[in-house]
């Protein structure tokens, strides 16, 4: 197999066609990685490792590791609920948060913290019964609009999955190009509904594979209980190897899921076979052509390390750009809003178009490069496994060939 000559072809058919562009644009958008979430960790700047304590009113406590803040300068250690019958005995600490839940009259959020003096001072929030109901209500809209939003994009997610399959393997059987709705339109299809079951039916036993390698990790743990100090030691030193090696056997284990899923959703929309069928296809084409298969991952892996470095400088052109724009609109609007509103009311309203103008510009551009990227990590596996497809048959004829026949 000529990996070289498959990422040359996939540049070339994503490059000339566009509806691919938009596609892809649709799943970069509905698609999230896992190593965004995994590698950006927020730091607390007073403490990393820092607790929450929670006082119920039956004066037990929880405590949760994390860290809470109602204001930049005022972190939150402890939340009191239902404070009302021991307020005055209390004694107030800087980074208190007291809930005041009492109905039918009081509802009040008053934090603990010093002034310029460092004398202990509490800024109390009143809270309208009103304001509590309106907020329920925004609270159950949001959360249903939520829910219908995520739904959405795991059909976006799959259909425009499979409109990259069948409009790539189309183009390169008969040189078709559809157009974008149209190309969606074949995406809506049987398929995209059995790509979803076949991630569902390997995702799943993994993901409880992957939990089970940890329970041996973390048996040495155990040794805590002990009263003897090297034992605590021998079990918290064991426990952390183990866990290495097991988040390892992850990490492979993972790599190895991701290809064998992308053969799967090929064999299911390209040869339209079933969920069970795809799925024991994309597995014998892995192991089959595993020596191929392992470069080609290999080199979408280093494309995905290369990325940020290919579109830094678009990014550099971008940001000021988008910057000067978004400040001369800010700019333009709260000067004419003056006209019309005093105070802070206009430049507030400036602040917030040049925000979102600024963020609109930045993003909608970088969305679309990532559109670009997975159209093109899509076409190449398409090709990948057309080719592998096409060795099979190619060596499978001369083999039907020589078979002796029945005369014989």
């Amino acid at each position: 197999m000529d990996h070289m000559q498959v990422l040359k072809r996939a540049g070339t058919v994503v490059w000339r066609y566009r509806a691919l562009w938009l596609v892809g644009l649709i799943l970069a958008a509905t698609t999230v990685s896992w190593a965004g979430p995994a590698l950006l960790r927020w730091r607390d700047r007073d403490n990393d490792m820092s607790t929450v304590d929670i006082h119920l009113p039956d004066q037990s406590i929880i405590r949760l590791p994390g860290h809470i803040r109602i204001r930049d300068d005022l972190p939150v250690w402890r939340i009191i609920l239902n404070y009302r019958h021991s307020r005055d005995a209390w004694r107030r600490r800087s980074g208190d948060l007291l809930v005041h839940w009492n109905p039918p009259a009081e509802y009040a959020l008053e934090l603990v913290g010093r002034d310029a003096r460092g004398r202990v001072k509490s800024d109390m929030i009143a809270v309208a019964p009103q304001t509590l109901n309106w907020l329920l209500m925004v609270s159950i809209v949001a959360a249903c609009a939520l829910f219908v939003l995520f739904v959405l994009s795991r059909i976006a997610r799959y259909v425009s999955e499979t409109a990259l399959l069948r409009m790539v393997d189309e183009h390169e059987q008969t040189g078709v190009k559809y157009g974008f709705w149209q190309g969606l339109k074949s995406g809506w299809s049987r398929s995209a509904w059995r790509i979803f079951l076949i991630n569902w039916c390997i995702n799943v036993p993994a993901a409880l594979a992957f939990t089970l390698l940890f329970v041996p990790a973390f048996m040495p743990m155990a040794l805590w209980f002990t009263r003897s100090q090297a034992a605590r030691v021998v079990g918290v030193l064991s426990t952390a190897g183990l866990s290495l090696v097991a988040l390892a056997f992850v990490l492979v284990g993972s790599s190895i899921l991701s290809v064998w899923k992308r053969f799967a959703w090929r064999a299911c929309t390209l040869d339209n076979l079933g969920t069970v069928g795809s799925i024991g296809r994309g597995l014998a084409m892995v192991r089959q052509h595993l020596k191929d298969v392992g470069l080609m991952w290999l080199l979408m892996v280093g494309l995905s390390l290369v990325w940020p470095f290919l579109i830094a400088p678009f990014i550099l052109v971008l940001l000021p750009l988008a910057g000067l724009t978004a400040g001369g609109s800010a700019l333009a609007l709260g000067g004419l809003a003056q006209g019309f509103w005093q105070g802070a009311t206009p430049w507030m309203a400036a602040a917030v178009t040049g925000v979102t103008v600024f963020l609109t510009l930045l993003l909608v551009p970088l969305q679309l490069l990532g559109g670009i990227l997975e159209a093109f990590q899509s076409s190449a596996w398409t090709l990948t496994y057309r080719q592998l497809r096409g060795l099979e048959h190619a060596v499978a004829a001369p083999m039907a060939q020589l078979a002796p026949s029945a005369a014989d």
